[in-house]
């Protein structure tokens, strides 16, 4: 098929009155030329833009162009073909073949849009690489023909009931997911009021946190009560690095006991500096094995390294990292408030 070989002579633009609007959304766009009111046809695109369906469809970037024809209606138009939407003929190449087998009616129900473009534009699709070449920034691609994009999906429990029918579009994904609603008793037609509530189920039970945040006040108050300690000796004796240390050892113990009181209130943030700080006990406990063997065990304590590993330990277990991730207001369900 030839284009422009039906030229509308009574279409012919003024100079400079053309104003056209493109709309991408990935590798697809609509195009729109807002001189004219409503949807322009091949042959009126043809005679007032000569050459343009023509540069659009040769350019290397571009897979196909989808426009409404007077004549023969509907059509995707590549560069070695037409596929004739209306009934599934195709002269020369076939452009919808690289975008797989639902392409053609999925252009047909966009071509029952009142508000397509009057031009539908889709960038060409590389099977090899997976890739389609957008029209935006973007690294992904969606809303357009070619590649993973096209075969979206539903994660659904299996013991729903699918007929299996293919679902296209949005409107049919929504009647999808009313007839399950529906069948779970929570749809429109199920005569449900409201969704029934659901609960997230009881917080996490992590009886340790209490213990490793008592453990860390007491050491912190320790170091809080040394600094303070080191700090009024040193103002009397005048020395100026042992101020220093003070200072340090006070700031360490404030630390401390704002980190106990926030495992205490199971706060993300105390969890992941008490893990920092432990985690520096092991390295130690690690360095002291490989430097002296079981002797450096021994001489750093064998019950300060126990502790150090049991805490870390306990503190990144999946139970207690989730415990911390529990909201930390009550549950309504008394069931629930019953496990804490």
């Amino acid at each position: 098929m030839e284009l422009g070989s039906s030229p509308l002579g009574s279409t012919e633009p003024s100079a400079g009155s053309a104003q056209v609007v493109v709309g991408a959304s990935g590798n697809l766009a609509n195009v729109y030329f807002l001189d004219v009111p409503g949807r322009l046809s091949l042959e009126a695109i043809t005679a007032r833009y000569p050459g343009l369906v023509d540069g659009l469809v040769a350019h290397p970037g571009i897979g196909f162009v989808m426009v409404r024809s007077d004549a023969l209606g509907a059509l995707a138009i590549g560069r070695s073909g037409v596929h004739h939407l209306a009934d599934g003929r195709i002269d020369g190449t076939d452009p919808l073949v690289p975008f797989g087998p639902r392409a053609a009616n999925a252009l047909r129900r966009l071509d029952g849009f009142p508000h397509v473009g009057d031009l539908l534009v889709n960038s060409t699709y590389d099977a090899e690489l997976e890739e389609v070449a957008a029209f935006e920034e973007l690294v992904g691609s969606h809303g357009g023909f070619g590649g993973p994009q096209v075969r979206p999906f539903v994660l659904a429990p299996v013991n729903l009931p699918y007929d299996g029918e293919p679902i296209a579009g949005a409107p049919a994904v929504h009647r999808q997911l009313v007839h399950w609603a529906d069948e779970l008793g929570v749809g429109p037609r199920s005569g449900a009021t409201e969704v029934p509530a659901v609960h997230a189920g009881p917080t996490p039970r992590a009886r340790g946190i209490r213990a490793i945040a008592l453990l860390t006040g007491v050491s912190s108050l320790l170091w809080l009560l040394l600094g303070l300690g080191a700090v009024g000796l040193a103002a009397a004796a005048g020395e100026v690095v042992l101020i220093t240390i003070g200072i340090v050892l006070v700031g360490l113990g404030l630390l401390g006991l704002a980190v106990a009181v926030g495992l205490w209130r199971r706060r993300g943030w105390a969890r992941m500096a008490a893990l920092a700080y432990y985690a520096v006990g092991v390295l130690q406990v690690l360095a002291s094995v490989g430097t002296q063997g079981f002797g450096g065990l021994v001489s750093a304590g064998l019950g300060s390294v126990l502790v150090t590993l049991l805490v870390f330990f306990y503190l990144t277990r999946p139970h207690v990292a989730a415990a911390f991730r529990a909201p930390s207001t009550p549950s309504a369900d008394p069931a629930d408030q019953a496990t804490h």
